[in-house]
């Protein structure tokens, strides 16, 4: 990815600029949803089934948008960006557009779509990820639960809870206690060769590295799933603990709080077949 001009790597609404209206609902309301993607040597990692989650979150919230426009987007950002570093990372936000004051969506509205580049200078952590509990609690709302919506408040009051590189990533809970993710990763335990990971029906993000292990990496490993709602003494059980996201996409963790007990063999191994998975 060199050789290009790395300049002007923001699309808006097909356009090479930075300008956002004041008035758009995304700014205003947070009424829209975001995407972010690995890209590697040029290659956006599992593009299709980013794709296909905006296009299924999209329709939850009544924003049509056209898939076939998002990927020329996606095409001609390629083309045109390239930066030193080998990985970037492609963000998508679609808002409902541009529109009058007050909640009633107008008719007359279109969307707005976002899309833009950026190198990843400082390479995630990939490995011994220290955890801590946060004091924040997500919000509860079937309607939004799985969806990368623009509301995040929850996630930003929890990230802020520590300001220490001794932490690397917050566990948070739901307002009954139960178990949903990181600010910003999925969570997944082992037992045996079991494979647990929370309930994200209610709140939380369905992220896109755990939709493929859950339907792709886990059975073809002989792994059982359980997906459900648990309280944090579950993690203290368990044989691993790793986190996911989109970015890193499997990291192990080592620590929660003062707690330290976890191995990480079938972590690695997850974490080795993924890379393989060319898609």
């Amino acid at each position: 990815m060199t050789g290009k001009n790395m300049s002007g790597c923001t699309l808006i609404n097909g356009y090479f600029n930075n300008t956002l209206s004041v008035d758009d609902r995304g700014l205003t309301y947070g009424d829209g949803l975001f995407d972010t993607l690995l890209v590697v040597d040029g290659y956006p990692r599992f593009y299709q089934k980013h794709f296909q989650r905006l296009q299924r979150d999209c329709a939850r919230l009544g924003l049509p948008v056209c898939m076939d426009v998002l990927a020329n987007d996606l095409n001609r950002l390629l083309e045109k960006c390239s930066f030193p570093s080998n990985k970037a990372v492609l963000k998508t936000i679609i808002t409902r557009g541009v529109g009058a004051r007050g909640y009633c969506v107008s008719e007359k509205s279109s969307l707005t779509r976002i899309m833009s580049l950026k190198p990843i200078t400082k390479a995630p952590k990939q490995d011994g990820l220290h955890l801590t509990v946060c004091d924040t609690r997500l919000s509860q709302n079937p309607v939004l639960g799985g969806i990368k919506h623009l509301c995040c408040l929850d996630n930003v009051l929890a990230r802020n809870e520590w300001r220490t590189d001794n932490v690397d990533e917050g566990l948070m809970l739901d307002v009954s206690g139960n178990i949903v993710e990181g600010t910003y990763s999925n969570l997944f335990w082992l037992k045996g060769n079991e494979l647990y990971t929370p309930d994200v029906s209610w709140c939380g993000v369905a992220g896109v590295v755990r939709e493929v292990i859950i339907e792709q990496l886990a059975p073809q490993l002989g792994m059982t799933v359980r997906v459900g709602r648990y309280k944090l003494d579950e993690l203290y059980r368990a044989d691993e603990l790793f986190v996911t996201n989109s970015l890193m996409e499997i990291a192990s963790v080592a620590r929660i709080g003062c707690y330290a007990s976890f191995v990480s063999e079938r972590t690695m191994e997850l974490k080795e077949v993924l890379g393989t998975i060319n898609a």
